[in-house]
């Protein structure tokens, strides 16, 4: 149980780097988001596809944080060293 309260205060200090890494990566999806919202304004096609590898990194580092506050907060989950991508 002591181990567990310890990985649950350590994933809430590890959620500090884990946003800044995710701030950074979210300007980089905010311009994926435009460059994407004009290709298929202009192309009328899903030249950028959701499901690429590029998105699933994005995905993956945006929800980073958020689980390891998840866990710290509840429990729930688990203490993640990196993003799932």
């Amino acid at each position: 149980m002591r181990a567990d309260a310890l990985w649950r205060v350590w994933a809430f200090i590890w959620a500090i780097p884990a946003s800044f890494v995710a701030s950074i990566v979210s300007i980089v999806g905010l311009v994926w988001g435009i460059v994407d919202v004009l290709w298929q304004l202009i192309f009328g096609t899903d030249g950028l596809s959701s499901s690429s590898r590029p998105a699933g990194i994005v995905k993956g580092v945006l929800l980073w944080p958020v689980d390891l506050t998840i866990y710290a907060f509840t429990g729930d989950g688990g203490m993640m060293w990196l993003p799932d991508v």
